[in-house]
């Protein structure tokens, strides 16, 4: 008859139901039906239900009773139906009632213990089944480890976490969302990297990454300006002027040149007419810059840029192109040796006029002991103009030491067309020549012939001029 109880279903209300459940009972003595029972005592006053009211509750169907326990913990629990259970197992108790396990029967109550289902550890069979999440495994309810199985619908970007009967989902880090549906969180634009102000961020799936930018280094989370200008990595010009900025750096063309800084050409002030030589002067360009080379009047000649006097220049002696060796000077347009010591002279018309140069020893240097030997005291007289205007020169070689004390020069004008008179008068210039002292020279002539001349000089002689001392 167990057909009977689909059937009675639709013609009994639940009070009615009840009412047959509880009508037909006859005492059977106490029997548990497990759990914390409270209320009425199991088998006070009650009677069992009849094998033929048993019969109308299916064991396998979806309609049970729902038993109260009067537990704490567990107040209410399916009690699964059999013959043998209505017969010998239980009593009826207050608070018991018909209920349904299909949610959408107007007998389906969700009070009685999630549903009708089975908790973790609760002995399962067939019925009722094991709550959600969890499987009836050797007997018993156990937990389903969805995240271990695969199971679950986390996000990929997501964490599984299992839990008894079930499992949450949390989006990793870098992602937000529910754990079931997960976006990545794009920390360049929402500004919450931790990139160096001078470096560039880069979303990345579930992160971002930081590049110093250019003229800068480092990891991108600090960022160190690059100085170019110390490491030489600048690509300025040669003539230009490299400064160091954050960053990067600046070019700029040092004076006398133009352009960029990259690229500087030099500027020809004297061509654009920007240098400030005299109007007498003449300008010449020069890489970055000019020189001013002031007019060259006579008696000075222009030399190349040399504007030389070339009766008194050793690089120009005489001529552009004569120069002077090291050990002479230039006199009178002439090269002469010099050295330690030396004495020349120069007169105003051409003819035949002698040096002569007393040493401190009393040795006389002129044309008739010309030297260098112990008699000139190693002096020597390296120029004997006969018909000129001079220079003759005696002088003291650069390895030769003259001795010390106090020299006469004495002149002899010998034959000149034109003899010295007052109205003809011979002028001379006598220059005396030391180390490390500027010329001394004396400037003087002659207004009448010497006659009855010696070979000596002395302040005493008629053609004495001047004395000077050494060194």
């Amino acid at each position: 008859m167990r057909y009977l109880a689909d059937s009675l279903l639709h013609s009994l209300t639940i009070p009615a139901l009840s009412t047959l459940l509880l009508a037909g009972c006859t005492s059977a003595g106490p029997s548990a039906a497990g759990g914390d029972e409270g209320g009425e005592a199991v088998g006070e006053a009650h009677d069992a239900l009849t094998p033929e009211q048993c019969s109308y509750f299916d064991p396998g169907g979806k309609v049970q009773i729902c038993h109260h326990t009067g537990s704490a913990t567990k107040p209410y629990t399916i009690l699964r139906i059999s013959d043998q259970a209505c017969i010998d197992a239980h009593s009826a108790h207050d608070g018991d009632y018909i209920t349904s396990t299909d949610p959408s029967s107007p007998l389906y109550d969700p009070t009685c213990n999630g549903q009708g289902c089975l908790p973790v550890g609760a002995p399962c069979d067939a019925m009722p089944p094991c709550c959600d999440g969890l499987t009836c495994q050797d007997g018993t309810c156990t937990d389903v480890d969805e995240c271990a199985l695969g199971t679950d619908d986390c996000d990929a970007n997501a964490a599984c976490a299992n839990t008894p009967g079930s499992f949450t989902c949390a989006c990793t880090a870098g992602y937000s969302g529910d754990g079931t549906t997960c976006t990545d969180i794009d920390e360049c634009a929402l500004g919450t990297d931790d990139c160096d102000a001078n470096a560039a961020c880069t979303n990345t799936p579930g992160s971002f990454t930081c590049a110093c930018t250019a003229g800068y280094s480092g990891d991108g989370t600090t960022c160190t300006d690059i100085d170019e200008c110390a490491l030489g990595t600048d690509d300025c010009d040669a003539n230009a002027a490299c400064t160091n900025t954050p960053g990067s750096f600046t070019c700029a063309c040092t004076a006398g040149y133009s352009g960029d800084g990259t690229t500087c050409t030099d500027v020809d002030e004297c061509a654009l007419g920007t240098d400030d030589c005299d109007a007498n002067a003449a300008c010449t360009n020069t890489p970055g810059s000019y020189t001013c080379q002031a007019a060259c009047n006579p008696p000075n000649t222009q030399c190349g840029a040399d504007c030389a006097d070339t009766t008194s220049d050793a690089s120009h002696c005489g001529g552009c192109a004569n120069a002077c060796a090291a050990n002479q000077s230039c006199v009178a347009s002439t090269c002469v040796g010099s050295g330690n010591l030396g004495v020349s002279v120069t007169w105003s018309r051409p003819g035949d006029l002698d040096l002569f140069v007393s040493t401190p020893s009393g040795n006389v240097i002129f044309a008739g002991n010309m030297g260098p030997n112990a008699n000139t005291d190693f002096g020597q007289l390296d120029r004997d103009d006969l018909v000129g205007t001079g220079p003759e020169n005696i002088f003291w070689d650069i390895g030769v030491t003259p001795p010390s004390g106090t020299y006469h020069v004495c002149l002899l004008p010998l034959f000149f067309l034109i003899p010295p008179t007052v109205l003809t008068p011979l002028s001379y210039t006598v220059t005396v020549r030391r180390p490390f002292q500027a010329p001394q020279v004396l400037n003087g002539s002659f207004t009448s012939p010497i006659l009855g001349f010696s070979f000596s000089c002395d302040p005493g002689q008629p053609s004495y001029v001047t004395s000077f001392t050494y060194p």
